[in-house]
């Protein structure tokens, strides 16, 4: 029976690395084929299933962490737009012509923190969905931190977070 547990789970691993969500939009599947092939099959280390295992683990409580944290922000944004001026903001969205920089934020700020709460469960249930959800998460993140004008943090952030994203998916399920 272990023989074929064992069996069973190289194969079930392998088809992991070739399934992509049906998104709503095909450059998301698109991004997730690419990070299969970048991330999962060319990668120069994969990493232990111990570690995955720890990731898995830990990542429910991270995107509830992650989900709290980001609701200041999206306060800060509203308080702004209300005119309490960007005493609660960054330096970097000082002055007028940051409003539509700031909208844009807020939008990334509450569609990541609905989607953080929504993942909470799925992640808990090892679903496929609730990876997906991270998985726009982290592209949404990614998005904001351009928009802030954090490029290197941008492009260092996303490379790490899509790496050890996309070495845990063989983890979740349909």
């Amino acid at each position: 029976m272990e023989n074929h547990e064992h069996h069973h789970h190289e194969s079930h691993e392998h088809h992991h690395e070739d399934r992509i969500y049906h998104h709503k939009w095909a450059f998301l599947g698109d991004l997730e084929k690419l990070g299969n092939d970048y991330l999962i099959k060319k990668a120069p280390f994969l990493m232990p299933l111990r570690r995955k295992e720890f990731v898995a683990k830990v990542l429910p409580v991270l995107v509830i962490l992650f989900g709290v944290v980001a609701i200041p922000a999206a306060l800060g944004m509203v308080l702004f737009f209300l005119g309490f001026g960007s005493f609660f903001l960054n330096g970097a969205y000082r002055g007028a012509g940051m409003y539509p920089i700031v909208l844009i934020q807020l939008i990334l700020t509450v569609v990541m923190i609905v989607l953080y709460f929504k993942s909470y469960n799925l992640l808990r249930g090892r679903e496929y969905t609730g990876w997906v959800y991270v998985f726009y998460t982290t592209l949404l993140s990614f998005v904001g931190n351009l928009l802030s004008g954090s490029v290197f943090r941008a492009i260092i952030g996303l490379l790490v977070s899509m790496y050890i994203l996309f070495q845990i998916k063989v983890l979740y399920h349909r």
